[in-house]
């Protein structure tokens, strides 16, 4: 009886053996990464868009202490 982490074969995993098909899925890959943090980058900068509008927004007002 063997203990302790069993190995699971992935079924995402890149087969390389399959030329082919390992380089498109590794081009694939790098490509879905990149664009991951594309769009964590533009998520990042929107959203501190929005939070310093709202702040210049509220100063504007006068209602900077109310505002947070």
């Amino acid at each position: 009886m063997k203990r302790g982490i069993t190995h699971f074969k992935n079924p995402n995993a890149i087969d390389l053996n399959d030329k082919a098909k390992g380089i498109g899925s590794l081009i694939a890959m790098v490509t879905t990464n990149e664009m991951q943090m594309v769009r964590a980058c533009l998520h990042l900068i929107s959203d501190t868009l929005i939070a310093y509008t709202t702040f210049l927004d509220a100063i504007l007002k006068n209602e900077f202490p109310a505002a947070f």
